[in-house]
């Protein structure tokens, strides 16, 4: 960071929009269980995939963006010592390498849930969809603890870094939601389809390819735009403290210090 320019605070929401936003990630990681383990469109691949987006987008970047840490404590008036000192360890190891790993787990561990034996496994006996929904929020959490600041815990990488690694995060679904989309015979074996009867085939996989490039494209684009815009602005400042005068001016500010005098 430049000479000048404050250091970055961590941006904290209020008590209710954090209550708010972990009220609403934590429905997200329910609901992505119960209509699997109720048997709700468990033959539909675009129900299947919307389940799986609300475990493995939404909800973790909403649960990290609204996590109630004090609530971890029993007055929950304060932060746990555990997590200050949690907060203090990420503090002094900053650096891309341990943010790449995290984004590494969470592409590994999504594109892992969208194989065909896994996809297939889940559709066959339900009760997995607990495995895929837990490990799918997890590792998720752990990718957005390195995009956005939850307070204490402070984002590890800079802002272009953490653009990238929302690109990179973003791009990979898209990947993955292309090559289900354009698949001429699909991925799947377990969704059956009647002619004349709901979603084709293709129609099937080209909605859940939709899918996934919408709520991939909601959840990773801000964080994206927000932290180039921020970086730019910061960029924009240093220039200003180490620069107050522009080029070719020095004999316009000497002559405007002479008559101040």
């Amino acid at each position: 960071m430049s000479a000048g320019v404050a250091p970055r605070r961590p941006v904290a929401l209020g008590a209710r929009p954090r209550r708010l936003l972990a009220a609403s990630g934590l429905a997200a990681a329910v609901l992505a269980c119960l209509p699997d383990l109720f048997g709700i469109g468990s033959g539909s691949e675009v129900a299947q995939t919307l389940w799986f987006a609300l475990a493995a987008l939404v909800a973790p970047a909403l649960l990290v963006l609204g996590a109630p840490w004090t609530a971890l404590t029993p007055g929950g008036s304060s932060v746990p010592p555990w997590l200050e000192r949690l907060a203090r360890a990420r503090a002094a190891s900053p650096g891309v390498r341990r943010s790449a790993g995290f984004l590494l787990v969470d592409l590994v561990v999504i594109v892992a849930w969208r194989m065909p034996a896994l996809v297939d496994a889940v559709a066959r006996h339900p009760v997995l969809v607990l495995a895929e929904t837990g490990t799918l929020v997890l590792a998720g959490i752990g990718l957005w603890l390195e995009l956005v600041d939850s307070p204490p815990l402070v984002a590890r990488s800079s802002r272009p870094r953490r653009a990238v690694l929302a690109a990179l995060a973003m791009w990979t679904v898209w990947t993955v939601a292309y090559l289900e989309g354009m698949s001429s015979t699909g991925w799947y074996h377990v969704f059956h389809h009647v002619a004349g009867s709901g979603l084709s085939a293709a129609a099937d996989r080209q909605v859940s390819a939709v899918i996934l490039w919408a709520l991939a494209a909601a959840v990773f684009m801000p964080v994206v735009f927000w932290n180039l815009a921020q970086w730019l602005r910061t960029e924009a400042d240093a220039d200003n403290v180490a620069r107050p005068f522009s080029a070719g001016s020095p004999r316009r500010a000497l002559g405007a210090a002479e008559a101040s005098r």
